[in-house]
């Protein structure tokens, strides 16, 4: 960190005991099974049980029933119970009200983790158990229902150690990785002396089930080359090379880490080795828990480790590789966790030890051990054994994260106090195209010289905080939130552009300026745009650039149409420019191609190519993209007019919305619930009489599904249905047309459909059907293969080319 930004002065903030009285108190839990040995006699059916129960249970923070604020799920051995945050400290036991009081029978609660897999607007529960683990639905209200059942998940024999809700594909849903602890069937089966636990234990099966976003999953392990067994204690999924994609931490207990890279095809492979992590093993000695978080500074994701040994933490490189270095002393911490306590803008460092917690703070180049100035071991947490996970979130939202503990005794709530003249930003994040609880997205932090990232996830144990806090030290406010969603859409919130806070706003917004920070709390749903998109084409009119259209979305590389099916490639289109679009500007013509998002092109040769043609003649080119590409043709056409009428799916006359270029579009689309995808919808046409050749002329624009999208709806067993054109025939039936009509992959294109070859004498009516998301703005109707007499033609090379950057500039509209 800067040293600027660091003040190495003790803080002030501290913790107090914030008891929960409808919580058993903390009393002495059983011994912790790490460590120990047990007999295969001692592994029965009720020793498995308690050896399950000895590790104590969890506590996962999630908001239960959408009203702003935490709310706490306690998972025991014994069963589980939901506690709804009623703000200033009071809390209500709604276990039952929330239907969370029936547990399968002999289950043994482990931990929890909370999103929306769904996408309902509500955060679901996964609760990991010995003995049968559950998903339960909620409903919207707070109220939930088990469907494991339904959901089709396995059943699982084995202990597992820890869980996580990721988004493994960028699909847009939330998939489940589950990780074994041991095996402890198959243990008392092949033991013949006391083993070691979870060390000489037989392991237990990493398991990644997909979201099939139709309420089941789907165990997709092997294909996805994670196939693997182990003893784990934490699953961390984070982007630890910043590729935009989620990789896959699996940290097991006796021989370190395994990281998992994405590879973007479904797949994984193991690189832990590759990348430094290992020695974290040997460093750590058994592991305990592991956490992640930003700590030096560098926005890359940060590694911490808890083992016999003590901490150990690894460092980024900053180039998708790690430094492994000790941490501060602390041997034998079951839990850990980041938290910036202070509010300084620094994470610092809380770890569970066998004789409780001990809070280490961040200098930057160090760190201190705060545990008493912190007042921990007054708060009375010192007396607490075996615990096994460690939650931090701002509960009573007064901007200081707490922490809180879950062990077998029941829960430890610490309160924090705050640091006196630090400020924080509170945020809450909402997914659109990715899911909806915004899992795995990436959030940074400006304020000033000040930036700090958070990454959001949802593990048991806990691998970070629950809760996006922004410690900001003693400036005014953040100046800039960004935010890189699981979809790839990157996303930018500035102090000018925000609304006022919840309560009171800021004094400048109040006197009608821009307000100059942030209001905490603040927050954030996922824009509706893309995350990128196709260059765009400005030309000179003789008094102003005007925008022409966007194009080579047809030329796209690498994108996939369903797992592992990619698209054909078309590196060639030709863009219709009127003679009014491109006027001369000091004797020469000049075009501007922007590139707006983050794709990359590669523009290999440009030509204009320069048409002489009577005056009522319009040309149109041969574009729109089928499956595979369209020859090259020029369509001439006279006597453009609007099909004598116009009907869309449900039966209503749209005749006038397509009479028009103006933004007023034919159907209103039955969507699908996936991005770039409708309903199966229908557009029917009367043409009109006709005379002779006919060319139909479609101008519109198409809402892309990017290929994410299509691996979602391929997992729900969608398809997407190219634009099928068929003729009304003299009985009454319809007949498909044998032409390739393709999409619009302009904003605006026209796409030119000749129909001399179509029509017999007297049909005049055609329908399109599609499940693409495609917007018909002008439909018009033409006589084709028209004569030009004698048409002059020219191709040229530019004279001059220049790159060069440039602010941000989208149209407002697709039409314009």
């Amino acid at each position: 960190a800067e040293p600027e930004l660091v003040d190495a002065a003790p803080p002030t903030a501290t913790f107090a005991a914030a008891p929960i009285d409808l919580v058993p108190a903390p009393a002495s839990a059983a011994p912790t099974p790490f460590g120990r040995r047990f007999a295969a006699s001692e592994l029965d059916a009720e020793g498995a049980r308690a050896l399950a129960a000895s590790l104590g249970g969890g506590v996962t923070a999630f908001d239960a029933d959408a009203d702003g604020d935490l709310d706490l799920l306690r998972v025991a051995p014994e069963g589980q119970q939901l506690l709804r945050n009623d703000g200033s400290g009071a809390w209500t036991d709604v276990t039952e009200a929330s239907g969370l009081g029936a547990v399968p029978p002999d289950a043994i609660g482990i931990g929890a983790i909370a999103a929306d897999f769904d996408n309902n607007l509500a955060s679901d529960l996964f609760v990991l158990r010995y003995g049968g683990s559950s998903l339960y639905r909620n409903d919207g209200t707070g109220r939930f229902a088990d469907i494991t059942g339904d959901a089709g998940l396995p059943v699982d024999p084995t202990l597992p150690g820890a869980a996580a809700f990721t988004d493994v594909d960028h699909d847009g849903d939330v998939d489940l990785l589950v990780a074994g602890l041991a095996d402890l069937a198959a243990t008392r089966a092949t033991a013949d002396a006391p083993v070691l636990f979870p060390d000489e234990f037989a392991p237990a099966p990493l398991r990644l089930l997909r979201n099939n976003q139709d309420g089941t999953f789907e165990d997709i392990t092997a294909e996805a080359g994670l196939a693997s067994s182990g003893r784990v204690v934490a699953v961390v999924p984070t982007d630890f090379d910043n590729r935009r994609d989620i990789d896959l931490l699996v940290v097991d207990h006796d021989t370190g880490p395994r990281l998992y890279t994405n590879l973007r095809d479904g797949t994984f492979r193991e690189v832990a080795g590759e990348v430094g992590l290992a020695g974290v093993g040997t460093a750590a000695g058994a592991i305990r828990a592991a956490a992640a978080g930003d700590v030096n500074k560098d926005d890359y994701p940060d590694l911490v480790f808890a083992g016999a040994s003590g901490l150990v933490v690894a460092l980024s490189d900053g180039r998708g590789g790690f430094t492994v270095a000790p941490g501060p002393e602390a041997a034998g911490g079951a839990a850990v966790g980041l938290v910036d306590y202070d509010n300084d803008g620094l994470p610092d460092l809380f770890a569970w030890l066998a004789d409780g917690p001990r809070l280490f703070r961040n200098l930057g180049s160090g760190w201190t051990d705060q545990t008493g100035a912190a007042a921990l071991t007054a708060a009375g947490a010192g007396a607490v054994r075996s615990a096994h996970a460690v939650a931090v979130a701002d509960l009573n939202g007064d901007g200081a994260s707490d922490v809180v503990a879950g062990h077998a005794g029941g829960l430890s709530l610490l309160g924090n106090s705050g640091e006196p003249g630090n400020g924080s930003l509170r945020m809450r994040i909402t997914g659109l195209a990715s899911n909806r609880t915004g899992v795995g997205a990436k959030v940074q932090m400006r304020a000033g010289s000040l930036r700090t990232r958070l990454e959001t996830s949802a593990a048991t144990p806990a691998v970070a905080p629950a809760d996006l806090v922004f410690g900001l030290g003693p400036r005014e406010g953040a100046d800039v939130v960004r935010v890189l969603w699981p979809s790839g859409i990157l996303q930018a919130e500035a102090a000018a552009d925000a609304p006022d806070a919840d309560a009171g706003g800021d004094a400048a917004a109040d006197a009608g300026e821009a307000p100059r920070v942030l209001p905490s709390p603040l927050a954030v749903q996922e824009l509706d745009r893309k995350p990128s998109s196709c260059p765009i084409l400005f030309t000179w009119d003789g008094e102003e650039f005007i925008f022409v259209t966007d194009f080579l979305g047809g030329g796209e590389m690498g994108y996939w149409h369903g797992p592992g099916i990619y698209n054909t490639p078309d590196p060639v289109e030709y863009i219709r420019i009127r003679g009014d679009q491109l006027r001369p500007r000091e004797g020469v013509l000049e075009l501007r191609v922007t590139n707006e998002l983050e794709e990359v092109l590669f523009v290999d040769q440009v030509e204009l190519l320069a048409l002489a043609h009577p005056s009522d003649v319009e040309v149109h080119p041969n574009e729109g993209m089928p499956a595979t590409p369209k020859p090259y043709r020029l369509h001439a056409v006279r006597d453009v007019r609007p099909p004598l009428r116009a009907v869309d799916d449900a039966g209503d006359d749209v005749t006038d919305r397509i009479a028009r270029l103006d933004g007023r579009y034919a159907e209103r689309l039955p969507l699908a619930p996936f991005r770039g995808y409708a309903r199966k919808h229908t557009l029917t046409l009367d043409l009109g009489p006709t005379n002779g050749p006919t060319t139909l002329l479609l101008t519109g624009w198409t809402d892309y599904a990017f290929s994410s999208d299509n691996v979602a709806a391929y997992q729900a067993g969608l398809a997407p249905m190219m634009p099928m054109l068929e003729v009304r025939e003299a009985g009454g039936g319809w007949r498909p047309a044998a032409v390739d009509v393709g999409i619009p992959v302009g904003r605006p294109q026209t796409i030119a459909v000749d129909l001399g070859d179509v029509l017999r004498p007297g049909e005049r009516e055609v329908r399109l059907t599609t499940t693409f998301r495609i917007y018909w703005d002008h439909i018009q109707v033409a006589d084709g293969r028209q004569a030009c007499g004698r048409r002059a033609s020219r191709r040229g090379a530019p004279i001059s080319a220049t790159a060069a950057s440039r602010p941000r500039c989208m149209p407002a509209t697709p039409h314009r």
